[in-house]
């Protein structure tokens, strides 16, 4: 009596078989899951170098002193208006077709021949003569 109740037991408490489907289910959402995961670490990892390599390679000529120099006539000289809390450069300058940018105050003038040192990956303007 006891071995046959045993039994009847043991069948009776099988696990319930999951359908095809949603083994299925289970799957594309495990892939699904991987896939958006990795988009976002390459995703972040991308703009991060994107933001950061030109300031790397600009690090040697801001140690060494050794700053690229331009002479040209000045096209444009913009102030632009960041706020207290806000970062960024004051003054954007425009010199034989290329933007620079810069946070030093200069009295120059549209026209005027001036000679700048700036860093060649951003684009930071250091000095203006």
């Amino acid at each position: 009596m006891i071995t046959v109740d045993e039994i009847q037991r043991k069948k009776y408490r099988k696990k319930p078989r999951r359908n095809r489907n949603e083994k299925k289910d289970v799957i594309v959402k495990t892939v699904f899951t991987y896939l958006v995961v990795s988009l976002i670490f390459v995703g972040l990892t991308s703009f991060s170098l994107y933001i950061v390599v030109p300031y790397w390679l600009d690090l040697p000529r801001l140690l060494t002193g050794n700053y690229a120099v331009i002479s040209g006539t000045l096209n444009s000289y913009e102030t632009t208006h960041t706020s207290g809390k806000s970062w960024g450069y004051n003054y954007y300058i425009k010199m034989d077709g290329i933007g620079y940018h810069t946070e030093l105050s200069k009295d120059v003038y549209i026209g005027e021949k001036v000679t700048i040192s700036f860093l060649p990956h951003t684009k930071v303007i250091l000095k203006i003569k």
